[in-house]
């Protein structure tokens, strides 16, 4: 075929499609074709909402790329340290996504599988997904899992803000978050967070904070006094099986590197509100209120997604990645996407919520009541939660700080602050303790 080369997509037991790539000699260029049996077949899983159109059937028209393969298998791809160190361990460039995806395209995020084309034989595929995979045991100790690659210390130490793995044991699958090298208490800060998300009601998958001595597979010169933060993968079943999933960057047909300037809150609530309804942009908004009050700047596009139990019908995932980010910068933090027109956390209020859902055509009271109900149960659960919790004191400072400073806070607990902070920057948070901890000043 004159050099070029075909990785074959297949999900569950349907095969969705190839991948077709162009030497360099001859362009360095990929193609994504459809199989005209998965546009035909009227039970298709749904690979992307990106490619569906308004009559139920499929809207894509394939056009070859430049180096890169298309966006949706881009973004199953690792980013930055964690990319550059599995393309160095795997024999391929960083740049060169076919050759990324050709090498990792076993153990993806989500339920699709990219197999070389001499490897697409559907039951050898089967025994690939179903049976080939680890068998777990309860109370098994958890080991990093990434095609045999082995993970070394410089890799730790390149990630600024901590090395983010798959493992496996414990009874499933997990994603682990080894501590960062360059900030402070990052697994401690996520750990707390989360938990916090849970007792306030939202769906949070089952996580742990762990000693790095509890995972094996690790490199030597780790710190093993340490903690890393582990969560379990909702991608995956109690036995490993695939559950699909896409974030929102495929939804919108977006790379990774644009997923904080080119769409907002305002494109995910439509396209909820379209595939779960009202119940399911409800639950969306009281993430946002939650999102706001500890002050985590980095929801964007790939920290929202849909998962697929059926295979067919989309529902919001599970939280994730959700920590403040407030001791990690050195600038006033914003909400990382616009809401209602704006960026800035002290901007959620009332009359921002009731402008969002007048644009979605919705009924604002039933925006306003789910937001101001979390907003009304985070000081006491918060106030009760932190006493134990192992994120450090001056970090949860940064935090009172902080949702003292929001509007919609203001709005429900008047009695929580005095003056509009509206010029609150992550420097101020530290009142009480007059000089900001060393670990934290030198990387601002």
């Amino acid at each position: 075929m004159n050099g070029e080369r075909t990785l074959g997509v297949w999900l569950k037991r349907q095969h969705i499609g190839s991948i077709v790539h162009v030497p360099p000699e001859k362009g360095d260029m990929s193609v994504f074709l459809l199989d005209e049996s998965y546009r035909q077949n009227p039970e298709r899983p749904v690979l992307s909402l990106s490619f569906a159109a308004d009559n139920g059937m499929l809207a894509y028209a394939p056009r070859y790329i430049n180096t890169r393969v298309h966006s949706f298998f881009s973004n199953l791809l690792p980013e930055g340290r964690l990319r550059d160190y599995l393309a160095h361990e795997s024999g391929v460039k960083p740049q060169r996504e076919f050759n990324l995806l050709a090498a990792l395209g076993e153990d993806l995020p989500g339920g699709a599988v990219v197999l070389p084309e001499s490897e697409q034989m559907a039951p050898d595929l089967e025994h690939r997904q179903d049976v080939s995979l680890p068998t777990y045991q309860e109370g098994e100790t958890l080991k990093f899992s990434l095609a045999g690659v082995q993970i070394k210390m410089s890799a730790v130490e390149n990630a600024r803000g901590g090395l983010t793995i798959p493992a496996y044991g414990q009874g499933g699958s997990w994603i682990v978050k080894l501590p960062s090298m360059h900030f402070e208490a990052v697994p401690e800060n996520e750990f707390t967070m989360m938990r916090l998300a849970d007792q306030l009601g939202l769906s949070v998958p089952e996580m742990h904070l762990l000693p790095v001595m509890d995972v094996e597979g690790l490199p030597k010169g780790m710190r093993r006094t340490e903690n890393l933060f582990a969560i379990q993968r909702f991608d995956r079943d109690a036995h490993g099986g695939r559950i699909h999933m896409e974030d929102f960057a495929q939804v919108f047909g977006l790379y990774p590197e644009q997923k904080y300037h080119k769409a907002s809150y305002h494109n995910i609530a439509e396209v909820l509100l379209r595939t779960g309804g009202l119940s399911t942009v409800q639950d969306f908004i009281r993430r946002i209120t939650f999102m706001t009050a500890i002050g985590n700047g980095d929801m964007h596009l790939k920290n929202w997604s849909l998962l697929y139990p059926d295979g067919k019908h989309p529902e919001l995932s599970p939280v994730y990645d959700m920590l403040s980010t407030l001791p990690y910068v050195s600038k006033r933090e914003n909400m990382g996407l616009s809401f209602a027109k704006s960026k800035d956390f002290q901007d959620y209020s009332s009359s921002r919520i009731t402008l969002f859902a007048e644009r979605l055509g919705i009924e604002p009271s039933l925006l306003l009541a789910p937001a101001k109900h979390l907003a009304e149960a985070f000081p006491d659960v918060w106030s009760d939660l932190k006493r134990d919790a192992p994120m450090p004191a001056y970090m949860q400072e940064m935090v009172d700080t902080h949702v003292r400073s929001i509007a919609l806070f203001q709005e429900v607990h008047p009695s929580l602050f005095s003056v509009r902070q509206g010029n609150l920057d992550s420097a101020q948070s530290f009142s009480t303790h007059g000089e900001i901890p060393m670990s934290v000043k030198q990387h601002q």
